[in-house]
């Protein structure tokens, strides 16, 4: 089986840090330009605020939605050519919280909900196409986006975990994951969600 190599491919990175607004109107086209084919999309911005509903205005909710949903659906629906070209796949990133939810992060969860769902409604409309869509779901991984949500709620970063593998997850294995979703290992794999979350969801109701 051939796997996925990442010096087998050129690797554009849409960054934040860079200041590229994900959510402006021409992010796609800035991204895509000059492209005559895509292998693999991962559409992997995201922010979080740790909020209820009382305490979420309508700017976060919206903030927060245009980032983590918004961006997401953008950027596979203009992708979708490059795609079909080559017959690519999308890897969406999705949250342990969009399948479960959890306490203060009412935004964050209703938007990571969104995205499994729109990588199933992507899989069903596309997959005649060649064009496999899957989401891969992180657990509490060491970013700075976990270590902002530690500060926001006053409370200190800890490594140390209660779930079955007693940590946290480390961003390669997140990589990891998706790698082999857009491997010719997966080539029958779509409209899935790969849950790397050290088994925190095993108890899950």
């Amino acid at each position: 089986m051939q796997r996925l190599r990442a010096d087998a491919y050129e690797v554009r990175e849409v960054d934040l840090q860079e200041g590229v607004d994900v959510t402006a109107p021409d992010a796609t086209a800035r991204a895509y330009a000059g492209l005559d084919g895509l292998d693999l999309l991962v559409p992997a911005a995201g922010i979080a605020e740790r909020h209820t509903a009382e305490e979420t205005d309508d700017a976060e909710w919206e903030r927060v939605l245009a980032v983590n949903l918004t961006h997401v659906f953008r950027f596979c629906r203009d992708a979708l050519p490059l795609l079909r070209a080559r017959r690519g796949c999308i890897v969406t990133i999705g949250s342990g919280w969009g399948m479960v939810a959890g306490p203060r992060a009412v935004s964050y969860a209703a938007s990571k909900a969104a995205v499994v769902n729109l990588t199933r409604a992507l899989a069903i409309d596309h997959g005649p196409e060649g064009i496999r869509v899957n989401c891969v779901c992180p657990g509490d991984t060491d970013t700075p986006m976990l270590r902002h949500e530690a500060e926001q709620l006053g409370e200190p970063f800890d490594t140390s975990s209660s779930r079955p593998l007693r940590r946290i997850g480390r961003p390669e294995e997140v990589a990891a994951a998706v790698a082999w979703l857009a491997s010719d290992e997966a080539a029958n794999v779509t409209g899935t969600t790969l849950v790397v979350d050290g088994g925190a969801l095993a108890g899950s109701p």
